[in-house]
C-alpha cells in the first residue's frame, strides 16, 4: 500500500470516527435530536468500517479493539450533558451542517450494510479445500460473496476469490507501514501448499518479485500454479494460487500432487501492491490462466468456513482468534 492510500485509509479508519466521538464529548449539540443524529451516524459508520475496512491488516487487526474503546469512552462523556438539553431546537446554520454531515455518512454506509451482514453468503457450488498456508495467523484482505467486501466480485469468474496476508507482530501484515522491502511483509517467503489432491495443469515462476507498490497488470496472476482437484463435490474444479515468488514453484505441469504438498512460496509477482496470496477456484478444467477471468466461480470452504474480508485463519498456532 502506497503512502497516499495509507493516508486515506487512516483518515476513514481512525480520524473520522475519532472526530465524531470528540464532537459528542464536547457537548456542542443544541438538542438531544442533534446529538442523537451524530451518535447514530457514528455507530453505523464505525460498524461498517470495522467489518469492511480494507486496511486493518496493515494497521493491525488488534487496533480495532482500542479504537472502539476510545470512541465509546469519548462519546459517553457527552451523555452527561444530554439531560440539560431540550429534546429538539430549531436548527441554526451550525446545526444544519451537523445534520448534513450525519446524513452524508449514513447515506454512504447504510446501503452497504446488508452486503456486509451477508458477506459470508454464497450461491451455487462449493468445494472443501485445505488452507494452503501453515504456521501462523492469516487475514483475508479481500473475500466474500459480494462487491462491497470483495472487489474481485466485479469479475464474475473471480466472485469468490481471496486475497490472503499473514499477520505478524501486533497483528500487522508488515513490520513497517508502506514498506518497499518485501521481506518486511510477514507472508513473504511462506510455504504455499496444495489445497487438494489433484494434478498440476500449468504453472509459471519466471516473473520477478516487484518492489511495493509497483504492479504488473500485464501478468496479473504473477507466478502461479493451477491444480485440478480430485473432488466430486462440484464436479471438476481447478484452483489457482497466485503471486508466488520468482523461482519458487516446486511442481510441474502434469505432475500429480497431494493435499499439503509444497507448491511454492508466497511472493510479490503480478498485479499486486504488496506480498499476499491470491486463491481462486473455477468449475471445470482450466487450460490457461485466462480461464480464471471467464470461468464459472466455485466457493471455497476451509474447515467448513466461507471466508470474507477481515476473517482470520489460525493454522498450527495456539493463539486464539
Amino acid at each position: 500500500m502506497n503512502l497516499v492510500l495509507l493516508a486515506v485509509s487512516a483518515l476513514f479508519s481512525f480520524v473520522v470516527p475519532l472526530a465524531l466521538a470528540l464532537w459528542l464529548r464536547s457537548a456542542r449539540a443544541s438538542s438531544r435530536v442533534e446529538w442523537g443524529a451524530v451518535c447514530l451516524a457514528l455507530v453505523v459508520y464505525l460498524t461498517f468500517v470495522l467489518v469492511d475496512g480494507t486496511a486493518w491488516a496493515t494497521f493491525g487487526l488488534a487496533a480495532r479493539g482500542p479504537l472502539v474503546f476510545v470512541v465509546a469512552l469519548l462519546a459517553s462523556h457527552g451523555l452527561v450533558r444530554l439531560r440539560s438539553l431540550p429534546t429538539f431546537r430549531r436548527p441554526d446554520g451550525r446545526a444544519w451542517a451537523v445534520f448534513l454531515t450525519s446524513a452524508v455518512l449514513l447515506a454512504l454506509t447504510v446501503p452497504g450494510l446488508p452486503s456486509v451482514v451477508q458477506r459470508h453468503h454464497f450461491e451455487g457450488a462449493s468445494v472443501a479445500l485445505a488452507f494452503p498456508l501453515r504456521d501462523g495467523r492469516y487475514a483475508i484482505v479481500n473475500g466474500g460473496g459480494n462487491k462491497v467486501v470483495n472487489p474481485h466480485a466485479a469479475v464474475p469468474a473471480q466472485r469468490y476469490a481471496l486475497d490472503i496476508t499473514k499477520l505478524g507482530r501486533h497483528d500487522m501484515s508488515s513490520s513497517s507501514l508502506a514498506s518497499s522491502d518485501v521481506t518486511r511483509y510477514a507472508i513473504y517467503g511462506d510455504a504455499v501448499h496444495a489445497p487438494c489432491n489433484g494434478t498440476v495443469l500449468f504453472r509459471r515462476d519466471d516473473l520477478v518479485d516487484l518492489v511495493p507498490p509497483a504492479m504488473d497488470p500485464g501478468n496479473a496472476a504473477g507466478n502461479h500454479v493451477a491444480v485440478r482437484c480430485d473432488t466430486d463435490a462440484a464436479g471438476p474444479v481447478t484452483v489457482l494460487v497466485a503471486h508466488l515468488a520468482q523461482g519458487s514453484v516446486a511442481v510441474h505441469a502434469g505432475e500429480p500432487v497431494y493435499e499439503g504438498q509444497l507448491l511454492g512460496h508466497a511472493g510479490n509477482s503480478g498485479n499486486t501492491t504488496e506480498p499476499h496470496l491470491h486463491l481462486q477456484a473455477i468449475r471445470g478444467e482450466a487450460h490457461d490462466v485466462d480461464a480464471f477471468t471467464t470461468g464459472e466461480p466455485v466457493a471455497m470452504l476451509f474447515d467448513g468456513r466461507f471466508l470474507a474480508r477481515n476473517d482470520v485463519m489460525t493454522v498450527n498456532d495456539p493463539k486464539p482468534l
